[in-house]
């Protein structure tokens, strides 16, 4: 297979939805009541690598992924099932956002949305 480079919009599409996991990550670790550092060990990670991935600076790999999602879960199917309803969420913000309709809390991240979507 012949390695690409990605397109401006599919790079920022990417950007985005590393944004949206890094947001996921945060909030199910919140919600298990976990420290970073807790959370890191729980995955079998250290704590500055868990704390880079969720602060959006590293991006992790699939395996890593797992890792996180066993540890938040407990299950990695549970973890990407949450997550799927999660981004199904959020995309209908963007058809909310690209139809004009959108609540005042959403307007900068419909501009970001905007700017993706005219691909500046």
């Amino acid at each position: 297979m012949r390695n690409r480079e990605l397109t401006i919009e599919q790079t920022r599409y990417v950007n985005l939805y590393r944004g949206f996991l890094v947001e996921f990550l945060h909030s199910e670790r919140e919600a298990s009541d976990l420290s970073p550092e807790k959370a890191g060990e729980r995955a079998g990670l250290d704590s500055k690598t868990y704390r880079r991935i969720e602060n959006g600076e590293f991006t992790p790999t699939f395996t890593t992924l797992l890792l996180i999602a066993q540890g938040l879960h407990g299950s990695a199917e549970d973890f990407f099932r949450k997550f799927a309803r999660y981004l199904e969420g959020r995309a209908e913000k963007e058809s909310r956002c690209l139809q004009g309709r959108y609540y005042s809390k959403d307007k900068s991240e419909c501009v970001e949305i905007w700017r993706i979507k005219r691909g500046e």
